[in-house]
């Protein structure tokens, strides 16, 4: 039984990464509709693109799609998903200067080229 138990954790940990990985691939290449903004531990959502119903918390990706978002956050600064420490990582190089950037930044940080 534990062996199940144990297994079992293991399955949904997985799934659990999976979908998170899933939901951010998603808000990247949604991020000019869906991101109003971020921090280096939180990613705050468009207010007006979250929708809230009995099944859960959605977020409007474009007119036809919507993702469903397991867990969101709110401080004085609005609506978040935490982001996890391995999406942390996630950077984009800038072509000009060779700077890396993180993911959610629009504009390099050394040169300011987009």
């Amino acid at each position: 039984m534990k062996k199940k138990l144990v297994l079992l954790a293991l399955s949904c940990t997985t799934l659990f990464a999976s979908r998170q990985e899933t939901i951010l691939s998603e808000i990247t290449a949604n991020q000019d509709v869906c991101v109003r903004d971020f921090t280096e531990d939180k990613i705050y959502l468009n207010h007006s693109r979250i929708l809230a119903t009995s099944d859960g918390f959605f977020l409007q990706l474009n007119s036809e799609n919507y993702l469903p978002i397991p867990l969101l956050y709110a401080d004085q600064h609005g609506y978040y998903i935490p982001i996890r420490d391995e999406w942390s990582l996630r950077y984009w190089t800038c072509p000009v200067c060779g700077r890396e950037n993180s993911v959610w930044t629009k504009k390099c940080s050394g040169c300011s080229k987009s």
